[in-house]
């Protein structure tokens, strides 16, 4: 058989379906291991694809996580394994039988596949390929405390090789995922390591912890999130966001994760990486509004440069509303928390024309475009929406002539305090709005407004005749829910 296995907890659980959706169909079986976060509704998400689902105590252990799926596997299985946010591409999903079919002949017994990584809106092709697809047979498990590696041994004659790059999965992850995933190896990551440096620096962490009474990796996350750690933690991330052989990148990342990311405020300034330039301001009253405006925003202080830029900007004019939504509209603003923009659409088969015109108008200006698209959209229409954008993503969904579901299922793809901006397949924004789409959103959150109407102009087509487009009148009559704070 072919089973398709995977590990997964509750906030992971919308990627988890999403893969499954994609390679789900093509495989014999289809095992998740859950833990205790994972919710009954979701439970019925999952069993709805025909998924066999396995709640196991989440320990801090990705190995005995892994291990627990490999547990449901029979000898001579093939298995395919991926973490949530690792998506097959369309072309295996739909070869993956020809594939392995291909190794039984050629006594193949692993294959490793490419890795494209998505991240912030950019793609890259690397040059890693991942044990994600082997014949499972007695003494096939997965060790090592921080990143799984699988132990799998080819008998004589047989092969272990790379799939061609036409084949790959795509790793989808943003910047906070990624700083965010390295201080969870960090904080997990040091057992077994005793009597080098890494174990030693370890080992000082876990004494620290142990006084904090944190034991596990939530507790950590949880503690770093709530803010003003303990002086010791806050000297160790210090001292030790440099050090470590392999674990280097990592313990910087947890540095940034919390002192970039999650508390800039706490970064006193001799901590960050590139030491802040004195301040030139030559108004006290436009350097207070200023930095009232970056504490409430952003978390922290005015930097040298924002504080020039808005204060000859309000000096030429601009209002404290002015520079309050310009900063809102900044990377670093979503990035705390304030919520994306994204553009959402369900759509099918016949219509993706007219959806593929939509979503290339919007996508440059949003965050995020969420497609939803039923059983009559071929897989090379699913491709070609994907290949409009790195923020485009698309969702299978069965039509059921239900209009309310179809929406719905695309809001749960939304997380609180988006900026969520809808259309059916033949409504197109104009020019002036996807240009100023983040400037509006920023203005309404200042203004405190959770919706916005849209005003309609209505072109007819008629055969033969020129296109006649029509302002909706009166002013009020057609204006739609299409912009709305999730």
């Amino acid at each position: 058989m072919i089973v398709y296995c995977q590990g997964t907890y509750g906030e992971r659980i919308p990627q988890t379906l999403e893969a499954y959706k994609r390679l789900g169909p093509q495989v014999d079986r289809r095992v998740v291991i859950v833990d205790e976060t994972v919710t009954d509704k979701q439970l019925e998400q999952l069993h709805a694809l025909n998924i066999e689902t396995y709640l196991e105590k989440w320990t801090d252990d990705f190995p005995a996580m892994r291990n627990a799926y490999l547990a449901k596997c029979q000898t001579d299985d093939w298995v395919i394994v991926s973490d949530p946010d690792e998506w097959f591409c369309d072309a295996f999903c739909m070869d993956v039988r020809k594939i392995i079919a291909g190794a039984n002949k050629d006594n193949i017994v692993q294959l490793k596949i490419n890795s494209h990584d998505i991240c912030e809106g950019a793609e890259t092709k690397s040059d890693f390929y991942k044990d994600l697809i082997f014949k499972y047979r007695d003494g096939v498990a997965y060790k090592n405390p921080i990143h799984e590696e699988l132990v799998i041994s080819a008998g004589i004659g047989e092969k272990v090789v790379n799939l061609k790059d036409t084949f790959y999965y795509v790793h989808y992850r943003t910047r906070n995922e990624i700083l965010e995933r390295a201080a969870r190896n960090v904080f997990i990551g040091g057992g077994g390591r005793k009597d080098d440096a890494v174990g030693k620096a370890w080992n000082e962490l876990v004494k620290i912890c142990t006084r904090l009474s944190i034991t596990t990796w939530a507790d950590f996350k949880t503690y770093l999130q709530y803010g003003q750690i303990d002086h010791e933690l806050g000297t160790w991330i210090l001292q030790h966001r440099t050090k470590g052989p392999g674990w280097q990148c990592e313990m910087v990342d947890l540095f940034r994760w919390y002192y970039e990311v999650l508390h800039p405020e706490e970064n006193k300034g001799n901590w960050l990486v590139q030491e802040a330039q004195p301040m030139n301001v030559s108004s006290k009253g436009e350097e207070a509004v200023i930095t009232d405006i970056y504490r409430r925003v952003l978390g922290r202080e005015p930097d040298a440069s924002g504080m020039t830029g808005y204060t000859d900007a309000m000096k030429r004019g601009a209002t404290a509303a002015d520079v309050e939504a310009h900063v809102r509209a900044s990377d670093e603003a979503r990035q705390r928390g304030k919520g994306n923009i994204v553009y959402c659409q369900g759509t099918y088969g016949e219509r993706i024309w007219q959806t593929k015109e939509a979503v290339k108008r919007m996508a440059p200006n949003v965050d995020r475009v969420v497609v939803i698209v039923d059983q009559t959209t071929t897989a090379e229409q699913k491709k070609e929406l994907r290949d409009i954008g790195p923020n485009v993503e698309v969702f299978m969904f069965p039509w059921n002539d239900n209009f309310p579901e179809m929406r719905n299922h695309y809001l749960e793809q939304c997380q609180p305090g988006d900026w969520v901006i809808v259309s059916d397949p033949d409504e197109w924004f104009n020019d002036n709005f996807t240009k100023a789409i983040r400037s509006i959103c920023a203005q309404a959150d200042i203004g405190g407004v959770r919706m916005l109407l849209i005003n309609a102009h209505d072109i007819i087509h008629e055969k033969g005749k020129p296109d006649n487009e029509i302002l909706s009148q009166p002013a009020n009559r057609n204006q739609t829910q299409r912009v709305l704070k999730f």
